[in-house]
């Protein structure tokens, strides 16, 4: 009875530590909010925009920083009381802040859920698939009224870069059975405009470059939690009296992506503005390879030091000893 009611309060605990958590990851969703505070048709604000994000990661890269060096120092030597205490004080102030500010922010109104206009256009294409595709854009229908609440921005006009994609622009023409009449908003779910037709194709276009972002990501699980492994198993001493904690050591990422942002910007940004032509340096695209590449040389530099971890405990005899530090240093 004593180990049914120790294993009912272990599962109470874990509720709730996973309830904290669930709350804590749907907090304000900053990034998209940030970008609706820049109009994308003020050419000199989109180039600001850039440059804002640049430092928006610089300033997140820091307070990382700190939390992997300041916070695990207090949480190690101090207590966990404060090391938890002082990240709940810091939220309280920063969404005081962010509350105060509410007057000046720029808010975009509600214009429903993106889903059902996606799903929208894709059963209207379904339905119309046995018609020809119409060989004039022009022929497709537009309602810039109907799409004022989702177009803040800008319309988005007819594109043909794949051929696959045209059975989509069927979900925009118009037909007697649509029973259309002049002012009368039209059934969503038989016809819909250009505009949300695009919305659509331009998600499908992103696809492989959603996919390339598996590479990113891999890596960066690698670093935050394989690494994290090593590390509790490897000599972290950089002195004979001082050792680096193991949750600290991703200070070492975190110190290459702010020296990197702070060049990027500086530097990188204003050089390859010469030759590309471009406010911003690189592509979106340039960008992203960048990164990619760099991603997977990380990978490889990280599979080859766990080969030469795994040699050392073979020929130490520290293979099956999980909790003993091996002779070989972290760094």
């Amino acid at each position: 009875m004593e180990e049914k009611g120790n294993q009912g309060k272990e599962m109470e605990e874990k509720e709730e530590k996973g309830s904290l958590v669930k709350r804590k990851e749907g907090g304000i969703i900053t990034m998209p909010f940030i970008f609706d505070q820049f109009v994308e048709s003020d050419h000199r604000k989109m180039t600001k925009t850039w440059t804002f994000f640049n430092w928006y990661f610089f300033v997140m890269g820091a307070s990382i920083l700190r939390a992997s060096t300041v916070l695990v120092y207090i949480q190690d030597n101090v207590g966990w009381g404060w090391g938890l205490g002082i990240p709940t004080i810091a939220m309280v102030f920063s969404i005081t802040i962010f509350v105060i500010g509410y007057p000046l922010y720029r808010i975009t109104d509600p214009s429903g859920s993106p889903y059902t206009r996606l799903l929208q256009v894709i059963v209207s294409a379904s339905m119309k698939r046995r018609l020809p595709v119409v060989s004039d854009p022009v022929l497709l229908y537009v309602n810039e009224e109907l799409d004022a609440s989702i177009s803040a921005d800008g319309m988005l006009h007819h594109t043909n870069q794949l051929n696959e994609l045209q059975i989509l622009d069927k979900a925009a023409t118009v037909t007697e059975e649509d029973n259309l009449k002049t002012l009368q908003k039209p059934n969503l779910w038989r016809l819909n405009t250009v505009h949300r037709v695009e919305e659509l194709k331009s998600i499908i276009r992103m696809g492989p470059i959603w996919a390339a972002g598996i590479l990113f990501f891999t890596a960066s699980t690698q670093q935050n939690a394989i690494s994290l492994q090593q590390a509790n198993t490897m000599d972290r001493h950089l002195t004979n009296s001082f050792q680096i904690p193991a949750a600290s050591m991703s200070i070492f990422s975190m110190i290459s992506m702010l020296t990197t942002i702070a060049l990027y910007d500086r530097v990188f940004v204003p050089f390859a503005r010469k030759f590309t032509g471009l406010d911003r340096g690189f592509s979106f695209l340039h960008r992203m390879a960048i990164g990619f590449a760099i991603s997977i040389l990380a990978t490889f530099v990280a599979g080859f030091i766990e080969v030469k971890r795994k040699h050392v405990a073979l020929a130490s005899g520290l293979v099956d000893n999980t909790n003993s530090i091996l002779p070989i240093s972290v760094f």
